[in-house]
């Protein structure tokens, strides 16, 4: 009789032969996310999610749930960025939050995933503020491109690159800016904008 300690080991050899199988043969999954306040626990409710493959090919957008949960179907393998901005002037919300980025993988099976957010007191001036670059002929990420925030009365500047896409800026005083996208392959991009909550913007520029 084979002793328990064998069966153990050819049972666990089992599970990952048949883990790398499937992992080879299933070429996307399910994703769920999930957004919660790192010290409260309270789920983040009715705030943006986008996951971007890091070569900019396939991007998925979405919001959470009650649950602070969003899901992503069909979900190619390989590796992803992750942006999660929250709104505190959502109806629904579980708290006020900075955006974040996070990098993560997907492989041939279903991923669930939970994000622990920074608190942000209500009473806290600064405001999370993320800017999507797009091309508008082919809809695809532009990056490296600068993006600046100018404050109109301060003239104070905070500035970024875009990654993916995406500039994301956590600790940007409330008040109204003077948004500059520029970039060698479009025309440089001006725009006024007002940064009094968490500030979420989608720009396909030519």
């Amino acid at each position: 009789m084979m002793n328990k300690k064998k069966l153990v080991k050819q049972t666990i050899f089992c599970v990952i032969i048949a883990t790398i199988l499937f992992s080879g043969c299933a070429k996307e999954t399910d994703v769920t996310l999930k957004f919660i306040g790192e010290t409260t626990e309270r789920p983040f409710q009715n705030d943006h999610v986008r996951i971007t493959d890091l070569e900019g090919n396939k991007t998925f957008v979405g919001l959470t749930n009650t649950n602070g949960e969003v899901k992503f179907d069909s979900v190619p393998i390989g590796k992803y960025k992750m942006t999660f901005i929250c709104h505190p002037n959502q109806t629904i919300q579980g708290d006020a939050g900075y955006a974040q980025t996070r990098e993560f993988d997907v492989w041939g099976f279903v991923l669930s995933k939970t994000f622990k957010v920074q608190h942000q007191n209500s009473s806290h001036t600064n405001r999370s503020v993320i800017i999507y670059t797009l091309f508008e002929s082919n809809n695809l990420n532009i990056n490296d491109a600068d993006v600046r925030l100018t404050n109109l009365s301060t003239q104070s500047e905070f500035s970024q690159r875009t990654t993916f896409g995406s500039a994301v800026f956590i600790e940007v005083p409330t008040g109204n800016y003077r948004l500059t996208i520029s970039h060698p392959s479009i025309t440089t991009f001006e725009r006024d904008i007002n940064v009094n909550t968490n500030f979420l913007g989608e720009y396909r520029l030519q």
